[in-house]
């Protein structure tokens, strides 16, 4: 009897590292946010900043030498899109045109109407390598701002919001995080535009090849690649096979 009970445990166990239980997208923003949240407690810290943060997404400003704002958005973690929703919203039909109706008969478009009627627009809107912690008011001024770059003179006296090494330039909606950040960064710009339909300018695509190629992945990002794989199935081959997709640009 305990011959044959060990012989159904370890073919159970087997059959588990043949067919590992189905691993799938969130079904919505708020489950992936408790997903993100999951995975990140592993490494609490935020991008931009490297700021620490508890079990409740408090925010230590201390460990990161952050000084808050105004905003009571400054004193917890949200998590960011590094590719905005609105980037690869604006490139479907849903949010550009009222495809959806209210029971009232009122039809509307936007991240909404996506949301309810676009099926791959919601796997890009919950795909956790493309969200990051990141201090609330960091998330709320950087916007929908594509990712740059400055002259290096203009750098030191703009590389300070609110004590975060970061330049959110409002007049030119760019913004340019530390450099600790923008392997990670390009990464997952790669990946979302490889992944879905969804377009990087040319001067994006080689300015992301090139952080790509100098900011190789750290051992956190190598890890949190692989907790987001268990999760939703997928894995980020730029992270995952760096080498061999790394551009020499």
């Amino acid at each position: 009897m305990i011959k044959k009970h060990l012989r159904i445990f370890l073919f159970l166990n087997l059959f588990l590292m043949i067919f590992p239980l189905a691993a799938e997208h969130p079904k919505s923003f708020q489950e992936a946010k408790k997903q993100a949240k999951l995975i990140w407690l592993d490494y609490p810290e935020t991008l931009y900043c490297g700021c620490k943060f508890d079990s409740q997404l408090n925010v230590d400003h201390g460990s990161c030498s952050y000084t808050p704002g105004d905003s009571r958005r400054a004193h917890r973690v949200e998590w960011e899109h590094l590719v905005p929703a609105s980037w690869f919203g604006k490139q479907r039909e849903c949010w550009r045109e009222p495809i959806c109706e209210v029971k009232e008969g009122k039809k509307y478009k936007g991240r909404k109407c996506c949301e309810k009627s676009d099926k791959e627009f919601r796997k890009m809107y919950t795909d956790l390598h493309n969200l990051v912690p990141s201090v609330g008011e960091v998330n709320q001024a950087r916007n929908d701002y594509r990712f740059g770059e400055f002259y290096p003179e203009s750098k030191e006296q703009k590389y300070n919001f609110h004590g975060c090494k970061i330049i959110i330039d409002t007049r030119y909606r760019v913004v340019e995080p530390r450099d600790e950040a923008k392997g990670l960064i390009a990464r997952a710009h790669l990946y979302m535009a490889d992944t879905y339909a969804f377009k990087l300018s040319d001067t994006q695509e080689k300015m992301y090849q090139r952080w790509n190629k100098k900011y190789p992945p750290s051992q956190w990002e190598v890890e949190w690649n692989k907790k987001v794989k268990a999760v939703q199935g997928n894995d980020n081959e730029y992270i995952s096979q760096y080498h061999a997709k790394r551009k020499y640009v």
